[in-house]
């Protein structure tokens, strides 16, 4: 069901028990305004000539109550609620005609017609009008609820005991025709006589009953209601559009991959909606484009990976086949040889690892596990692992740390990668006989220097600068070694950033290169 249609039908279902409700409400506080207005109109009746008129004849006197002309009578004035009250028309016995039987007990008096004798007031079928509600009849009893008029209900006395603390004792009963009566019983001023209580018998009709006068006309509900419906139906209108053209916004930003932005502007909730919206879809492009970035880097690490390991691969499968002749014909492998394959598996396992990192860095800046490092370990370990690849191309490699261990934090294994690249290259771009020498020294109260210094052929000046681009391989580098890819100062590079690391190339005093890790140490208190 559409929104629209939703909220009118909410609407009107709780627009009827409302309605209903104050219906009721209404009908029960006119009828207790009637009934509050009959007891004062008996007691200020009572209390101006009326008690003289009922004691002065007690056996005929009735009064009848206050009440509207039917619509189809004549206008004229109301029944006036301070008219001197008294007998309206002397009963029938006393023009000469027999008295009716004495009445049973409770109401048996012709309360349709006016006074007995008076044909009863039947309601015509034709009639467009209601019909018309008898007026209330009063009768008068004494101190002990005895009437001295036949036609007087008569009343059980235990009302005197409900009489000690409320001058209004009332009860619904039904008469002989089924009609619901309610009987008011009000106390009079005075204590004695014939007239000192006074029972008002009212005809209440059964609600919702006949009496519409009770009710507000129909056009005072039922338009309004219906004004409400329209009203309500029309200033939903915009509200629909705008959720349509939201739905519109967000199917046409799935199907473009969450690219174009959600226009609905405002500061209620259907622009809040549109916001979190919009949020989403934030997010969902970040979560694309980092998925994108993610196979990218696969693909390209797969790329490199196939092509930079199958040379070193080819290389090494040809030196262990030459191994294998060899020994095959008796001839005994040569150290060369030997070392040529370990330099070989030595490449691979620094390229696979190189290319590991790029592709961390592609995707993004990888996680860190800072932890505090001891740069002197790490120095010795990268030294140790060097020191027979050095051997194997006749270079030599030394290395220095101070007494006291040096601490900074940060990743451990990157750090190490870092400087594992730059003394590989270090090594493995250096000439026979050739020196390389790993200095860690600290500088200041708070930092510390990592120097990889070799004595090699070096590089032009103008190329140092450009060494930790990626993939850039000087003249000298493809010269000497065809199969490198240009790939460990650059990481070397990138991971001294991602520290917050300076790392800086130069000339070194001994003709090769100088390269320097310099940052921030970590007291021991801190590392520990």
């Amino acid at each position: 069901m559409r929104l629209r249609f939703r909220l009118v039908l909410t609407t009107f279902a709780v627009c009827i028990p409302v309605a209903a409700a104050l219906a009721l409400f209404q009908y029960f506080l006119i009828a207790k305004t009637i009934n509050d207005a009959l007891v004062q109109f008996v007691l200020d009746s009572m209390q101006n000539g009326g008690r003289e008129e009922c004691e002065a004849s007690p056996e005929t006197w009735v009064m009848e109550g206050p009440g509207p002309k039917p619509p189809h009578e004549p206008a004229g004035p109301p029944f006036p609620m301070n008219s001197p009250p008294g007998p309206r028309e002397a009963p029938p016995w006393d023009r000469g005609q027999p008295p009716p039987p004495p009445p049973k007990d409770g109401f048996e008096g012709d309360w349709r017609g006016g006074q007995h004798g008076r044909p009863p007031m039947e309601p015509r079928d034709d009639s467009p009008f209601p019909a018309p509600i008898p007026r209330s009849k009063m009768f008068a009893y004494d101190s002990n609820l005895a009437s001295k008029n036949p036609f007087a209900p008569v009343l059980d006395k235990s009302r005197l005991a409900k009489m000690e603390a409320d001058d209004l004792v009332s009860e619904i009963f039904s008469s002989a025709e089924g009609d619901p009566v309610r009987q008011f019983l009000v106390r009079m001023p005075w204590k004695d006589g014939p007239c000192a209580f006074i029972l008002i018998n009212r005809y209440v009709p059964p609600f919702p009953g006949r009496d519409r006068r009770l009710f507000l006309p129909i056009q005072f509900w039922l338009l309004p209601m219906l004004s409400v419906l329209v009203a309500l139906f029309l200033s939903v209108g915009p509200i629909v559009s705008r959720v349509r053209r939201l739905t519109r916004e967000v199917k046409a930003s799935k199907d473009a991959r969450y690219e174009p932005k959600i226009s609905v502007k405002g500061r209620d909730e259907i622009a809040e909606l549109a916001r979190a919206f919009e949020e989403a879809g934030q997010e969902v492009r970040a979560q694309i484009a980092k998925q994108e970035q993610r196979e990218r880097t696969l693909r390209n690490f797969l790329e490199n990976t196939t092509h930079d390991v199958m040379i070193p691969i080819t290389v090494l499968q040809g030196h262990l086949s030459d191994m294998a002749d060899r020994l095959d014909s008796g001839t005994s492998v040569d150290g060369p040889l030997v070392a040529s394959a370990m330099g070989e598996t030595q490449y691979i396992s620094s390229l696979i690892h190189n290319l590991s990192i790029a592709a961390k860095i592609e995707e993004g800046e990888p996680a860190l596990q800072w932890e505090p490092v001891n740069l002197n370990e790490l120095v010795e370990r990268v030294a140790g692992r060097h020191r027979p690849i050095a051997r194997q191309k006749n270079v030599s490699l030394d290395h220095a740390v101070p007494e006291e261990p040096l601490w900074t934090k940060g990743d451990v294994t990157f750090i190490e990668q870092a400087v594992n690249n730059v003394v590989y290259n270090a090594i493995r771009y250096n000439r026979a006989e050739g020196h390389v020498a790993v200095i860690l020294e600290p500088v200041g109260e708070r930092d510390f220097e990592l120097r990889v210094i070799d004595d090699g052929p070096g590089i032009p000046e103008e190329e140092i600068s450009r060494l930790v681009e990626r993939y850039f391989r000087s003249n000298v580098a493809r010269s000497r070694e065809p199969q490198g890819q240009g790939l460990g100062l650059n990481i070397a590079y990138q991971l001294a950033t991602l520290h917050h690391w300076k790392f800086q190339l130069g000339r070194s005093p001994y003709g090769g290169l100088q390269i320097e890790f310099s940052g921030p140490r970590i007291a021991l208190d801190e590392a520990t």
